[in-house]
């Protein structure tokens, strides 16, 4: 219970869910989401990078919509996602149909105009890297291609792809060559169109992203759900860890909105 005083010094009714979780967490699953949130906190105040795993639950969850606040705010230093979150959040964002919300039946292809209208962008990224013989990882052409992006009936301000590419956030993106983008840029590489050596190797990517991290206290590690997105966090144990058992969608969003009032009522 030590760890979790620096938090209880900002109790205060100007905090509603930060002061719900400090008076009714205190036993079992329930204390594991307390001491999680005040090690977050911790690591925070001490101005030390996080880096979220959040993988599809991004999309088929909608927990998107939970870290895009958290995100904007700074509290989000990185991200662990697969290709194909990534690619199927893009499409979303291209899209002037309803968003698919019904995660019960079988995967859902998504909108084949949007991604027609994605492709076209993001060729035209690839083409201007390829001509200029520039480097970047495939976050970064993807970001590029979304900044071009009409606007449609989407509301932006929730979407966390839109304020990942604002904030330039750095995204580890596992299996990009397993979506239908990496078979596109795949197949315009053979064809003699494009430089294979546009595209950064995630590990070089994942090495930057450590080497930037160095001058700081640690890097803080938060894993929501499995997949390969969350390999890369499984292969690391931090000291403290903090095991939630308990639904991602429900857990989420109250450490989310507990660390936003923290961040905008400082000790």
């Amino acid at each position: 219970m030590a760890r979790c005083e620096p938090i209880r010094g900002r109790k205060t009714t100007a905090l509603p869910v930060l002061e719900a979780v400090l008076d009714t967490f205190e036993s079992f699953g329930a204390h594991s989401i307390l001491a999680a949130l005040a090690a977050h906190v911790e690591q925070l105040d001490r101005a030390g990078p996080v880096l979220w795993s959040v993988s599809e639950a991004l999309s088929t969850a909608q927990l998107g919509t939970t870290l895009s606040p958290a995100i904007r705010a700074g509290l989000v230093h990185g991200l662990v996602v697969t290709g194909v979150t990534l690619e199927a959040s893009l499409v979303q964002l291209a899209t002037t149909t309803p968003p698919h919300t019904d995660t019960t039946g079988p995967a859902h292809p998504g909108d084949p105009e949007a991604f027609r209208r994605v492709l076209a962008l993001v060729v035209s990224a690839w083409t201007r890297a390829s001509a200029r013989n520039e480097r970047r990882s495939w976050h970064e052409h993807l970001y590029e291609a979304m900044r071009s992006l009409p606007h449609h009936r989407r509301d932006r301000t929730t979407c966390w792809l839109h304020a990942a590419a604002r904030a330039g956030l750095p995204l580890l993106v596992t299996g990009p060559q397993d979506t239908r983008l990496g078979c596109e840029l795949a197949a315009r590489v053979r064809r003699g169109e494009l430089r294979a050596s546009i595209l950064r190797s995630p590990l070089e990517h994942v090495q930057t992203f450590l080497r930037d991290s160095q001058a700081h206290a640690g890097v803080g590690l938060v894993r929501i759900g499995g997949g390969v997105a969350g390999d890369l966090l499984g292969q690391v144990v931090p000291t403290p860890r903090f095991a939630i058992e308990c639904e991602a969608t429900l857990a989420a969003p109250l450490v989310v909105r507990a660390l936003l009032e923290c961040h905008r009522h400082p000790a």
